[in-house]
């Protein structure tokens, strides 16, 4: 094969292969890709922008965008421009959904030839994936993303909120268990806040990583807190107040007393 016919052999293929990599992008959702489209919020109706770059054998590479990456009810065109198509090239999607961590669906590669991709992502962008088209070619997304993103949905807050131990104990272990509902991603941490009946500061408020089921916090620490005047013979009540976080929401808060001698 000649070395011209080969140029446009790989320049047709990677028009074809931009377009089916950005559908697949689009096409967030109906093949099941369960978990991620299972939480949250799901869209079948959105708009999509992204850049990306198609990346030869030899290592060179070629950007491209996409423009006009409407979906309606799941199905929908995208356009492909880049230094081969100045003008566009169209790929048609269909099955499309998406939610805040994921893209899934089914894009045109050809006529009456579907495929089925899925994309991960965050926050309603930053999807992205590779998809390679053989010869050691493969298309690269760096950000597809959804234009103007839908409020996120919060998580609810962490269930079974206890506080172990008794008024004059040493420490206090606060413990928990994730929430029922993750809201439209998942849940990425923890925020308590442990603070005086009456006090102006909180004794903890600390975020903490969303593995972490309990946390411990001493005597001392928490009376230290208080203003002398604030200290007596009486036992102090105090609150822990216990949110989860997903990203820049979070729920409401969980709440638990109790008291500690002085």
């Amino acid at each position: 094969m000649s070395k011209s016919m080969k140029l446009v052999r790989v320049k047709f293929i990677m028009v074809l292969s931009v377009l089916s990599l950005v559908a697949a992008f689009l096409v967030s959702g109906v093949v099941g890709s369960s978990a991620a489209l299972a939480a949250g919020k799901t869209l079948t109706t959105f708009e999509l922008q992204s850049t990306g770059k198609f990346v030869y054998e030899s290592g060179t590479t070629t950007n491209f965008i996409v423009q006009g990456g409407k979906v309606t009810n799941g199905v929908g065109t995208i356009t492909i421009k880049n230094e081969l198509n100045p003008e566009g090239v169209d790929l048609k999607i269909r099955d499309a959904k998406a939610t805040a961590v994921s893209l899934v669906g089914d894009f045109e590669f050809g006529p009456n030839n579907w495929f089925q991709m899925t994309l991960v992502g965050s926050n309603w962008k930053s999807y992205t994936g590779t998809f390679n088209i053989g010869e050691g070619n493969k298309f690269e997304f760096s950000g597809l993303a959804i234009k103007n993103p839908p409020a996120s949905v919060k998580p609810r807050a962490p269930k079974s909120l206890n506080v172990a131990g008794t008024p004059t104990a040493k420490s206090f272990k606060v413990s928990w268990k994730a929430p029922s509902t993750k809201g439209d991603r998942p849940v990425t941490g923890y925020r308590v806040i442990v603070k005086a009946q009456g006090a102006s500061k909180a004794a903890v408020n600390k975020k903490l990583a969303k593995k972490v089921r309990s946390y411990k916090v001493s005597r001392k620490a928490l009376l230290k807190s208080l203003r002398a005047a604030t200290r007596g013979e009486s036992n102090v009540r105090f609150t822990v107040r216990l949110a989860a976080l997903n990203g820049s929401s979070q729920s409401t808060y969980a709440k638990k007393s109790f008291w500690v001698a002085p």
